[in-house]
């Protein structure tokens, strides 16, 4: 019987062992977290398929051109994760690429889920940040530099994807033969009102002109191919601004940083006052926007947007403008104000309506 037990012993043992040989190899056990996959973009560059969440940076509003102006943006806050949003692939420039001058528009493909993207992009001793619901923003970097940036596409509860970190490097050819000089208004000049032009001499070789005006809190510019721009400020506010040379090859050179301060006291004239449609009404789908003329008013400036990132903002001298074809079941907000010669109004009160 001794022998009986010894041999039924040994196949037990015998079973046990072949029992761990033929296990899988690379098998884990029920709690060990496997790594998630990489995916693939258009381009088969690899990706994390989750980033851990950063709030945005960025304000609401659309913001068009990034300029790589020397002043470096705040951090990134850390916020909560989530993982509702489809991947985020770059396109334009390609990675690695060599401009032929310093400005690029950088873009990359919609993501599924996104209601709007945050950008990043930096250099050594500078980095900067735009928020915008569209696919691109135009940018205006500095010669002779390496850049690098990527994109997070946000929900609407405030999740985020992440792109992977693509780098450019912008064109080290001689920028425009001069600056643009600044002359008016006059280096720390107070003005009699608040608004007044921006002008400065031609530079050779130019063929536009990119120009940044700022104050405590708010900053604004844009692409002109002359060499003077309108500006309507704010009461007993000190601007600071400066213009850059772009030539054909996409070379810049800067101007010195001017400065001037607008007049004190209220409003140059009275706000408009909306009259159609009511606020809070329900509209058809085509549907006018009226207000009320303000006396001494040269031109109004209107404002009309609608949740999801669409606005429409231009300029008029008639007191109406038109939404056509508006979708079913939006709600837009607007609002109009009013220049005359010496400056502007405050805005109207804002208004909102319904297509039904």
């Amino acid at each position: 019987m001794s022998v009986r037990r010894t041999i039924l012993r040994l196949s037990g043992l015998i079973l046990l062992f072949l029992s761990w040989s033929i296990t899988p190899a690379g098998a884990q056990s029920p709690d060990v977290e496997t790594p998630g996959p990489i995916f693939l973009g258009p381009a088969g560059l690899a990706s994390s398929n989750y980033s851990p969440f950063m709030a945005d940076v960025g304000s609401a509003a659309d913001q068009d051109v990034l300029v790589d102006d020397g002043l470096e943006s705040e951090p990134d806050p850390a916020a909560p994760s989530g993982k509702t949003l489809g991947l985020v692939y770059l396109y334009q420039p390609a990675n690695n690429a060599r401009l032929s001058g310093s400005s690029t528009t950088l873009r990359w493909y919609q993501t599924s889920g996104a209601v709007r993207y945050y950008l990043r992009i930096w250099r050594t001793g500078w980095s900067g940040s735009a928020t915008t619901t569209r696919t691109y923003v135009n940018f205006n970097g500095r010669i002779g530099q390496t850049y690098y940036w990527y994109v997070r596409a946000y929900d609407s509860s405030g999740n985020y994807r992440q792109s992977v970190t693509w780098y450019f490097h912008t064109a080290g050819a001689n920028p425009t033969s001069n600056a643009p000089v600044p002359y008016s208004p006059t280096y720390g000049a107070r003005l009699t009102g608040q608004s007044c032009w921006l002008c400065w001499q031609a530079s050779s070789g130019a063929v536009r002109y990119f120009y940044r005006i700022w104050c405590t809190g708010w900053s604004g510019g844009g692409d002109v191919t002359g060499t003077s721009v309108w500006f309507n400020g704010r009461p007993n506010t000190n601007y600071s601004w400066w213009v850059r040379g772009i030539n054909s090859s996409g070379t810049a050179r800067q101007s010195a940083t001017w400065n001037f301060t607008t007049a004190s006291g209220s409003w140059s004239i009275t706000a408009p006052r909306m009259i159609s449609p009511a606020n809070g009404a329900t509209t058809p789908s085509n549907v006018g926007l009226f207000w009320e003329s303000v006396h001494g008013a040269v031109r109004y400036q209107y404002r009309v947007w609608r949740s999801g990132g669409w606005v429409w903002t231009n300029y008029t001298t008639a007191r109406s403008i038109a939404l056509v074809a508006a979708p079913s079941g939006t709600t837009y907000y607007w609002w109009v104000r009013a220049y005359d010669s010496a400056g502007r109004s405050a805005q109207s009160s804002t208004h909102w309506f319904r297509i039904r």
